[in-house]
């Protein structure tokens, strides 16, 4: 039986700043993009773009609860969460950001009916490990860093595996 091991707690003090890192060793990452944005971001009066953008948001965070996903951040039309966070040991994280890729293409599916756009999502999702930590002196922002992090946001830029087929990888 093999245990995961407990997370490194770092204190990083530099300039009068305390930062905290602390390492996991195995999570996964999802990073989404919505394909066909900027295309609805022309047709779309900026009040609608944003209540869209809103709804769609929204359904993913009640879907990153559902699902045992922790939201790292939203940028523009991207949507970036985690699991296995902060639960080190959740033996399921792989199968939890699946089940919330699934659940973000259906709602992208029900927004594709609403404003008959062209809209759909690229998703990337890694298991590594990462650096957690809350940055900066000001508006902290959670945060997980590695080389891993890149991977996944490669993942959907550079070509990626079909959906279906990352989720039979995955569970296998």
């Amino acid at each position: 039986m093999t245990h995961e091991p407990r997370p490194i707690n770092y204190t990083v003090k530099s300039a009068n700043t305390r930062k905290y890192i602390h390492r996991f060793n195995n999570v996964t990452m999802l990073y989404a993009d919505i394909k066909g944005f900027t295309a609805l971001s022309t047709v779309l009066s900026s009040e609608n773009l944003v209540r869209t953008l809103n709804g769609l948001f929204a359904e993913f965070d009640k879907a990153a609860d559902k699902h045992g996903c922790t939201r790292i951040r939203i940028l523009g039309d991207c949507y970036y969460c985690v699991s296995g966070l902060p639960e080190a040991s959740r033996p399921d994280h792989a199968s939890c950001c699946v089940k919330m890729g699934l659940s973000m293409i259906e709602t992208i599916k029900e927004t594709r009916a609403h404003t008959g756009k062209d809209v759909d999502m690229r998703i990337g999702i890694h298991t590594g490990a990462v650096l957690t930590g809350v940055l900066g002196l000001r508006k902290f922002q959670f945060d997980i860093f590695s080389t891993d992090t890149v991977m996944v946001f490669k993942s959907i830029l550079f070509g990626f595996i079909r959906f279906k087929s990352v989720r039979k990888l995955i569970w296998k």
